[in-house]
This record gives structure tokens, C-alpha cells and sequence, in this order.
């Protein structure tokens, strides 16, 4: 009886402690995992890119009439900032951003666009 009890014991410590792991996916985390994507009835249009592996963002915004911004480089992200250097430019661009699920607002000099969600990166 005892040595049931000990193996009952084991086993219920086993599963406790292995399925105890909790993943937490940041907001910066979601930003990066995804391609994301502007059309606003302004007919303003942009993409916004991450590549993780290169630590590398492209931000394009267009109108009806062409590009507006284009801001490509190297970027970091913090909790509510990301950050590109244009390495061309010389100059670094703060954004900030807020992640809802499948969409992303982002702000600049007390602008806002909403982003959607394209596609979701490999892992």
C-alpha cells in the first residue's frame, strides 16, 4: 500500500510540475509574428514588415497619388514603442503601437493607423 501511495505521489508531482509551463506571448511578440496591412476609406494604403532573423522593418504608406513614407531599417521594440533606424537616413523613427488580436494601431506625431493582419510568420 505503501508503495502505491509513493507512486501515486510521483506521478502526481510529474504531471503537476510538467504541465505547469505557461507561454507568454507579449504585445511585442505579436507585433513581430505577423505581416500587417492598411486600406482606409482616406484611400491610404501600407504594409508593415518584421524580419526577425535580420532584425529588419519596412513601413510603407501610400495614397492614391503614391508613396507618403517609406521607412525601412533596423528595428527594436519595446512594450509600447518600436523603433526603426534608417540606415540610409540616418535617423531613427518611434512608433507607438497597441495589438489587439488581428489588427495593430499604430501612432506617430498624434497620427494613428490601423493595421490588419496579412498573414502569420512560420516559426
Amino acid at each position: 500500500m505503501k508503495r502505491l501511495s509513493f507512486i501515486l505521489c510521483i506521478i502526481t508531482c510529474a504531471l503537476i510540475f510538467t504541465s505547469c509551463k505557461s507561454v507568454n506571448i507579449t504585445s511585442a511578440d505579436e507585433l513581430l509574428s505577423k505581416t500587417w496591412q492598411v486600406t482606409n476609406q482616406s484611400g491610404i494604403c501600407g504594409e508593415l514588415k518584421f524580419d526577425v532573423d535580420s532584425s529588419e522593418a519596412e513601413l510603407i504608406i501610400k495614397d492614391s497619388q503614391g508613396v507618403i513614407a517609406s521607412v525601412c531599417g533596423v528595428f527594436a521594440v519595446d512594450k509600447d514603442n518600436f523603433y526603426i533606424t534608417s540606415t540610409t537616413l540616418c535617423k531613427t523613427y518611434t512608433f507607438g503601437y497597441k495589438v489587439y488580436k488581428d489588427r495593430v494601431v499604430l501612432s506617430h506625431n498624434d497620427y494613428e493607423l490601423t493595421f490588419t493582419a496579412i498573414n502569420e510568420k512560420e516559426p
